[in-house]
């Protein structure tokens, strides 16, 4: 085995993430070149009969890997430059394509594959295969071609499991998706990078409905920042994200990129080869927990202010222009609850010294109309309407307990509970639904009951708390915690409790992501478990994961359209 290196443009020396062992080692001279002040990129080609893969090597240093940060904007240009260099120096096939494991640092066991065809009408269906304890695990998919040139295919084969060997079966296929010609190779993959498991305990439950179609993906896994999972119905690992060092909290969908948190300040846009187009700064603030796509190519961000002066947290509303890059303030939440705020109290250090006020702890946002959205206040059991969003907001309805907002402003905004049940407690992730039929002001909304109360800004209250609710903050057996799915009617001033069933108890974190064919996918963060549930709330599978003390939340999805076709 042998190293040729191909210079760079920029920056320090560059790349990657991890070595490994694929095919036969076999020395092969790609190219070389030297320019003076630059630092090079090692690149390791292995070969077998068949097939060649490049691998862009981490050249050993130990300021390296201190400092390295591979979703650095200048990293992530020279990592396009060695595609493009790579991608110039050979007639590449279908029979002979270029292959690069990972080639922006941030899919890790992703495997980019380039190759020309004259024929645009052509498509590629791929199988993975490995073996398992009890049974072979097979992945399939059919590539989405990114290339805008017709006698090009580019695209990223996802689902190769970490640390074990892998059969790929390539299909070459015409628009009736006939097959014209295949290929077949395999890979010794390593480990991956965060050296999480490849593969979850899973248990299945009483329901006889299928699982829906998809890929799970957990996120803000605790001792694992930076890292996110994707997981296929069996629990074996199909993806994992390496961002910089901030939990994802939430993964959009937009244009043909996903966004996702890369630090407490910068969202940054990924398409689907690996590669990061698009950084997004918030100067003056750290995100939090969640943020959504809001109006045309606009985004809403949950945020603090990121201001030593400042002991306020979690309750500030940003408004991100993806075009522009611009951030606006468009909501404080002290300008319109301001009355509440100021029968809370802060933390103090031991000099006696205010030093945190998390007095409504916002957790999720959901979009109602252009210019509504709904909150989750964790720290007030509340879920709150905002509307006039970007002009003069103002609060709509409230719906928590009585008494948090008894002798406020705003105890004359709670809506009504309609029939007898539990109120949630601590609740987290608001889902919003409507049916063809319902008006305007009647809709539904889902979200995760953690059943947990907690009141830390008024160490006073008095008031009544729901004999339900547990005070239990670690995993407790005797505990639950529920899928909660309410019907808002605003003209009647009424929330109803139309469906809940329970699922394992989490304190705080957690979520619930309503499917497509009606199924419930479910993460317990606290107990960390996720599960996928059938519409009537019997439980189909369960799966287990590692963390340190949580995973924030998991959703599942098909990405068609984005990874595949």
């Amino acid at each position: 085995m042998r190293f040729k290196t191909l210079s760079c443009d920029s920056l320090t020396r560059i790349l990657i993430l991890f070595s490994f062992f694929l095919f036969v080692l076999t020395p092969v001279t790609i190219f070389s070149e030297s320019d003076d002040g630059f630092e090079d990129i090692d690149i390791r080609l292995y070969q077998d009969s068949t097939s060649t893969v490049y691998d862009f090597v981490l050249p050993e240093s130990e300021f390296i890997a201190r400092n390295f940060n591979h979703t650095h904007p200048e990293i992530q240009d020279q990592y396009a430059s060695a595609v493009q260099k790579l991608a110039t120096i050979h007639n590449y096939s279908f029979e002979d394509p270029l292959l690069i494991l990972n080639p922006y640092g941030t899919v890790t066991n992703g495997l980019y594959i380039n190759f020309g065809y004259d024929n645009e009408d052509i498509g590629v269906n791929y199988t993975i295969t490995t073996e398992g304890n009890e049974k072979n695990h097979i992945f399939q998919r059919s590539l989405k071609n990114v290339s805008e040139d017709s006698d090009l295919f580019e695209s990223q084969i996802i689902g190769l499991v970490p640390g074990v060997d892998n059969h790929i079966e390539l299909e070459l296929v015409d628009n009736s998706n006939e097959v014209i010609d295949t290929l077949s190779f395999n890979i010794q993959m390593p480990k991956t990078s965060s050296f999480y498991p490849s593969y979850l305990s899973t248990q299945d439950g009483d329901s006889t409905r299928q699982l829906s179609d998809g890929i799970f993906y957990l996120v803000g896994t605790s001792q694992f920042n930076g890292f996110t999972y994707f997981f296929d119905n069996d629990g074996v690992l199909r993806a994992e994200i390496d961002t910089n060092s901030y939990r994802f909290d939430n993964l959009l969908f937009h244009e043909d990129y996903i966004i996702m948190a890369n630090t407490s300040t910068q969202l940054i846009a990924m398409n689907s080869l690996g590669q990061i187009t698009q950084y997004y700064d918030m100067p003056g603030y750290n995100m939090h927990h969640d943020f959504i796509i809001g109006q045309e190519d606009e985004m809403l961000i949950l945020a603090s202010l990121n201001d030593r002066k400042s002991i306020r947290r979690e309750d500030i509303i940003l408004s991100l222009d993806l075009n522009s890059g611009q951030v606006t303030e468009v909501l404080d939440l002290k300008d319109v609850l301001g009355d509440y705020m100021q029968v809370t109290t802060p933390s103090y250090n031991q000099a006696g010294d205010a030093t945190d006020l998390d007095w409504i702890h916002i957790n999720s946002i959901e979009k109602v109309n252009d210019d509504a959205v709904l909150l989750s206040s964790r720290e007030t059991s509340t879920i709150i309407k905002v509307s006039n969003l970007y002009d003069e907001p103002k609060v709509d309805y409230l719906i928590g307990p009585e008494p948090v907002w008894m002798g406020t402003d705003y105890s004359n905004l709670l809506l009504s509970q309609k029939g007898t049940f539990p109120l949630h407690g601590g609740q987290h992730s608001l889902n919003l639904s409507r049916t063809s039929i319902q008006s305007d002001g009647e809709y539904y909304v889902t979200f995760f009951n953690n059943n947990y109360w907690r009141y830390l800004t008024r160490p006073d209250y008095m008031g009544h708390i729901e004999e339900h609710n547990s005070r239990n903050f670690e995993p407790n057996p005797d505990d639950l915690s529920y899928m909660y799915k309410y019907l808002i009617d605003e003209s009647e001033g009424t929330f109803e409790l139309i469906q809940s069933f329970p699922v394992p108890y989490s304190s705080i974190v957690s979520n619930v992501d309503p499917l497509p064919n009606g199924n419930y996918a479910i993460n317990s963060g606290k107990a960390n478990v996720f599960s996928e549930y059938d519409s009537k709330g019997n439980l189909i599978r369960s799966y287990h994961y590692v963390s340190g003390n949580f995973a924030y939340r998991a959703f599942k999805d098909t990405f068609s359209n984005f990874w595949f076709q």
